[in-house]
């Protein structure tokens, strides 16, 4: 009876990772036969050699995992929103992010062989379909050096993602295990995709700012040379309702604190058409159906965006270089 349950209970975890797209709160890291890292998941793959990494409770040995690269996922015309050009943007773009635009300048000159991304977040990056996207276009498609260069010989993109359902600005702010990954990394560009748990725990603004300083501060002395991204959280549906009245306040508070502070973020709040948008990515098949998370093609979507607006973002900044 008891093997039957654990049995159920195994099946239902996968599934719920399946159907909804994002991990539980222990997570593990597995290799497969060639010893290559896996990303995080919460069910242990079958067949391979897996570890406890990360525990709620006792927050032990968590470290960022490499992605396992994926092919860019293109999406059918039928499942596109259409999204204005001039919304795509990083805003703070050349002041925020000029260190990791600089190494990927001299990525393309040959001067540098490697470029490191840290991308950690709530259950929105633990999906890991966003983060692959993100990486696979990077690599395609701004990592690519000059013509005089093989594209098989251009710089490698070394992608870490670390994400957790239910997490928020403050459970980042609070890890020494976090800051320590990102002092041991170096990455050129962190990239933080936090703020819906927030909302959904009603942060007030003043909160949201006084953690978005702290984790800032944190990120910032564990790695001076890195630049930071912060995604803002999406609509969302809330209690029921088509959208989530709190999304609003930590979405100011983040904008306001990356204003103040010069640093680069991209809103994806109003890219995806602002309140109620959610219902109409549901429409195309693009979110889950408890319209908090997105299906993979509604992530997928996002790594597009994103790379998008950051080969924008780095074409300001030659413009501004010369």
């Amino acid at each position: 009876m008891k093997k039957t349950l654990l049995f159920l209970i195994n099946i239902c975890a996968a599934m719920f990772i399946t159907v909804n797209g994002y991990a539980d709160t222990t997570i593990y890291g597995c290799k497969d036969a060639d010893g290559e890292t896996l990303h995080f998941t919460n069910v242990p793959a079958p067949g391979r050699k897996c570890r406890i990494i990360f525990r709620e409770k006792t927050e032990t040995d968590v470290y960022p995992m490499r992605q396992k690269t994926v092919k860019n996922i293109r999406l059918p015309a039928d499942k596109i929103i259409f999204v204005d050009e001039k919304i795509n943007k990083i805003d703070n773009s050349t002041a925020g992010l000029k260190k990791f635009y600089d190494a990927i300048e001299q990525a393309r000159n040959n001067a540098l062989q490697k470029i490191i991304i840290y991308h950690l977040g709530d259950s929105h990056v633990s999906a890991s379909t966003f983060p692959k996207q993100i990486e696979a276009l990077l690599q395609d498609e701004l990592l690519i050096k000059n013509n005089s260069v093989p594209a098989e010989k251009s710089a490698n993109l070394n992608y870490y993602a670390f994400g957790s359902s239910g997490k928020t600005i403050e459970f980042f702010a609070a890890s020494e295990h976090m800051a320590n990954s990102v002092a041991s990394l170096k990455p050129h560009l962190i990239i933080i995709t936090l703020g819906t748990n927030d909302a959904f725990a009603r942060l007030s603004y003043e909160g949201a700012m006084a953690r978005l300083k702290r984790l800032t501060a944190i990120m910032q002395s564990a790695s001076p040379q890195s630049s930071i991204l912060f995604t803002l959280p999406a609509d969302c549906f809330y209690q029921g309702k088509n959208t989530n009245p709190y999304i609003g306040i930590i979405r100011r508070a983040f904008i306001d604190f990356c204003n103040r502070n010069r640093c680069a973020f991209w809103d994806l709040y109003q890219i995806m058409g602002g309140t109620q948008s959610m219902e109409s990515w549901m429409s195309k098949g693009l979110s889950s159906a408890d319209g908090v998370h997105f299906t993979e093609a509604g992530y997928a979507y996002q790594g597009s965006l994103l790379v998008g607006a950051l080969k924008k973002g780095y074409l300001q900044y030659l413009q501004w270089a010369k």
